[in-house]
């Protein structure tokens, strides 16, 4: 039995009893406050382990492909500590040339 994926508008209708968004049909749609913050959560786990491959030297089309794939599985505790580990990098820049040649190296 093949399963059929899910309308847009069922998904919209989910999230919108959800609570994550406001639609009015032939009007648009717009992010409740709880849906905003959801939002915001994604870009930043998104950001966060995007630089993160960016910093170990991982190629920009191979981090966007990786990034998009580990953002989905990690869990936050994993997420917090890595932008932990970015900032320190990012504040200590001969911990990440020592860090870079030696994974180059």
């Amino acid at each position: 039995m093949q399963v059929k994926p899910p309308t847009v508008s069922t998904m919209v209708g989910n999230l919108a009893k959800k609570g994550y968004l406001v639609h009015e049909p032939y009007r648009g749609m717009k992010l409740t406050e709880k849906g905003e913050k959801v939002a915001r959560s994604v870009i930043s786990r998104h950001g966060i382990i995007s630089e993160f491959l960016s910093l170990i030297g991982v190629e920009e089309v191979t981090a966007h492909q990786d990034t998009e794939g580990i953002e989905h599985y990690i869990q936050p505790i994993t997420v917090h500590k890595i932008a932990k580990l970015v900032e320190f990098l990012r504040k200590n820049p001969k911990q990440m040339k020592a860090i870079r040649d030696y994974i180059e190296g």
